[in-house]
């Protein structure tokens, strides 16, 4: 499960939601979620949530579900090394992000290392995919996402220009 707290203000405004308690809404709800996850007649007293008695079914088979955390700020990378099963910085300094994540994760007794990193290098449609990737790789992203939109006009022409780009690599 992908979130993040928003950044359309107006979004917000409209819905009579405080900008400024986003994070901590955002936050309260993944506890939530987890509790309600976790057992039947979940009990949670937050600020934003209340309830008792509650239970949420069917459960997820494993007992939860993974939740990525969307963001490119030091505040996003944090809050995912705190609660985040993985983190997903669609800009800014990858390998900054990237660190600050799993250093928080280790701050509060988890392990940084199993936190997984998504992230986008726009090197993949260069002439050196294959450095591209190296380089996420030593940023620390685990996983890269490949936003063709940005690239191409058109889906014909990203799967095209993928197709070619990724044929090399095919056995």
């Amino acid at each position: 499960l992908g979130i993040g707290i928003g950044w359309l203000k107006e979004e917000f405004e409209v819905l009579g939601v405080p900008w400024e308690r986003r994070a901590a809404r955002t936050e309260e709800y993944v506890e939530v979620m987890r509790a309600l996850w976790a057992a039947d007649n979940a009990s949670f007293d937050g600020e934003f949530v209340t309830f008792d008695g509650m239970s949420s079914n069917p459960k997820p088979a494993n007992g939860s579900v993974p939740i990525t955390i969307g963001g490119h700020s030091r505040a996003a990378a944090e809050r995912a090394g705190r609660m985040g099963n993985g983190f997903f910085p669609a800009k800014g300094d990858m390998a900054e992000l990237a660190e600050i994540a799993r250093t928080t994760a280790e701050e509060h007794g988890r392990d940084g290392a199993a936190l997984d990193i998504t992230g986008i290098h726009p090197g993949l449609f260069g002439e050196d995919m294959a450095g591209a990737v190296e380089e996420a790789a030593a940023w620390g992203l685990d996983r890269l996402v490949v936003p063709s939109f940005m690239f191409f006009r058109n889906p014909e022409e990203s799967i095209a220009a993928m197709g070619e780009k990724i044929a090399p690599f095919v056995d």
